[in-house]
């Protein structure tokens, strides 16, 4: 079995929620024995010995620079930042975080604004219904798809 036949079977067999739990419960287990970090340490270090300057090609900051400049294209990398940073806001204002499905918000809105009620542009905002400013929680049924212009404008009040 090649690399990727191995990767294909992996990737259908883990998608069985049942079978991923069975696993991460395994991988949990043989942490937790005792002399397991020894033991790993010493197969990192054996295998930097066989593989020289492997390692540091994997971790230059030139190569982790040019993967996220590309994952944060993609489009589940901008909403893993609009993400990150509305939780960043959230703890500083020291309200409720909880996750927060932005897809299922975009799909709910059905391709509308929920100020304007104008179809949606590429540019979407993620507008908190009740501010964070005003005390609101930063989960999903405290946001809507907005357009920038319309988020912006409405600010930290509450929309009527």
């Amino acid at each position: 079995m090649t690399k990727e036949e191995k990767a294909a079977y992996d990737k259908l067999r883990y998608a069985d929620p049942v079978i991923r739990q069975q696993a991460i419960e395994r991988a949990r287990a043989n942490r937790a024995k005792p002399g397991y970090n020894e033991n790993y340490r010493a197969y990192k270090k054996n295998w930097k010995k066989q593989n020289p300057g492997k390692h540091e090609s994997y971790t230059s900051p030139e190569q982790m620079k040019a993967y996220k400049t590309k994952y944060n294209r993609t489009e589940k990398g901008r909403l893993s930042r609009k993400q990150n940073a509305h939780k960043r806001r959230a703890r500083i204002k020291q309200v409720t975080v909880g996750p927060v499905n932005f897809a299922k918000i975009l799909q709910e809105a059905e391709g509308l604004c929920q100020l304007c009620f104008e179809p949606l542009s590429e540019q979407v905002h993620f507008d908190h219904i009740f501010p964070l400013a005003k005390g609101g929680s930063h989960t999903e049924d405290n946001l809507q798809a907005t357009h920038p212009s319309c988020n912006r404008s409405k600010g930290a009040r509450i929309a009527a």
